[in-house]
């Protein structure tokens, strides 16, 4: 935390002042939008990063033929179709949004579903049969252009690291100094990728709700903060690693990434559970939606099931595969005794659902209150007796 808040915070600022551009991204969008009529539909983000991942045989082509500032024009180029891999992404999302329109004045019957149901699902009839995907499936289309984006940093920079070590200059000291700083962003950046391709795979098919009211994790810095410093220093400390005359520049700014890069893994395999509680409505896609999405809030899903409603629920909680554990004859109070024992870290309460927690629970805000409008709240005050939920 202190290398964090004293040396890193800094750094983005100065960050946001000399290496984003905006101007770059306004003319970006300037010139997609102008041409919108001739910019073909493979032209998006996931083919953007097939290119960026391809960059790397020429570049490490480059470096094995002895070029020097070639390789390094190569990793900038890298960074900026990033960028317009980003603008592109907002670009076709607008296109979406413009179709949608088009249709709506045509007068074709659309049929969505309500956040209630699953944000974002929707889908047009015209009384002639259709392929509608599945949840999963239409989650995983709408993730896989940043799934690929994030994978492309990890598939170009790992074959450079490992090249540089044909490269680490003759003094004994640094040579060791330079392996084991590289070594670690090796050795990061793998894990990084078993772990983002596990995560992509294993979705089940709902969208992370917005968490208001707390933060998870008590840093000085959010996830994305850390990811953005990791990427800054590990791309401009590649592209001058490969120049001579400033090669230690990039050694101190692909060594201050290792603490980053090992800080992000940290943060994603930390374990966090949650639980939630039937109640006596019927057992449908309510009860789908609020588990998968609060599956996508942590690491693990327990599922509370009451004892007179055991025989069916406990069958229904079993066949969901984003379900980690069931409790059954739970209570139907929860207090603070009950989380500490299953090692749960918060309860989660939907809309329409009548459920005592404990006023502990409440004053140690432990308790969500997930709303239709795909949001979770921390719940602070509840009043005696059962508490329905408006």
């Amino acid at each position: 935390e202190a290398y964090l808040g004293s040396l890193i915070l800094p750094l983005l600022q100065m960050r946001q002042q000399f290496y984003d551009f905006p101007e770059v991204s306004v003319n970006l969008r300037k010139v997609l939008y102008a041409n919108n009529r001739t910019i073909p539909h493979w032209f998006n983000t996931t083919n953007i990063s097939y290119v960026r991942i391809i960059l790397v045989i020429p570049c490490v082509t480059f470096m094995t033929w002895g070029y020097i500032f070639l390789p390094s024009l190569l990793v900038l180029l890298f960074n900026f179709l990033g960028l317009l891999g980003c603008e592109l992404d907002e670009y076709w999302a607008q296109i979406k949004k413009n179709t949608e329109k088009e249709l709506g004045k045509k007068g074709m019957q659309k049929i969505r579903s309500s956040p209630s149901e699953h944000e974002g699902f929707e889908f047009v009839t015209n009384n002639l049969p259709r392929v509608i995907p599945s949840w999963s499936a239409h989650q995983r289309t709408l993730t896989y252009g940043a799934f690929t984006d994030s994978l492309s940093d990890k598939l170009f920079l790992i074959p450079c690291w490992i090249f540089f070590f044909s490269a680490i200059p003759s003094c004994q000291y640094l040579r060791s100094l330079h392996f084991i700083v590289l070594w670690c962003l090796v050795i990061s950046e793998t894990f990084g990728v078993f772990i983002r391709i596990r995560a992509f795979h294993t979705a089940n098919g709902m969208s992370a709700p917005i968490v208001e009211g707390t933060e998870f994790s008590k840093s000085v810095l959010k996830d994305s903060q850390v990811e953005m410093a990791r990427q800054t220093f590990e791309m401009v400390g590649t592209s001058l690693f490969m120049i001579p005359y400033i090669h230690y520049i990039g050694f101190i700014l692909l060594a201050m990434a290792v603490p980053l890069a090992y800080e992000l893994i940290r943060r994603n395999l930390k374990k966090r559970t949650f639980y939630v509680m039937t109640d006596t409505s019927p057992f449908g896609t309510r009860n789908l939606k609020h588990w998968g999405q609060v599956k996508a809030m942590g690491s693990e899903l327990i599922v509370g099931i009451p004892g007179e409603k055991q025989p069916d629920m406990v069958v229904n909680a079993c066949s969901c595969f984003f379900v980690d554990k069931i409790i059954t004859e739970a209570p139907v109070e929860v207090d603070l005794a009950f989380l500490d024992d299953f090692r749960i870290d918060f309860v989660v309460l939907h809309s329409k659902q009548q459920i005592m927690v404990a006023e502990e629970v409440l004053l140690d805000q432990r308790c969500f209150l997930l709303g239709d409008d795909g949001i979770a709240r921390i719940l602070k005050s509840k009043s005696r007796g059962d508490r329905k939920i408006d």
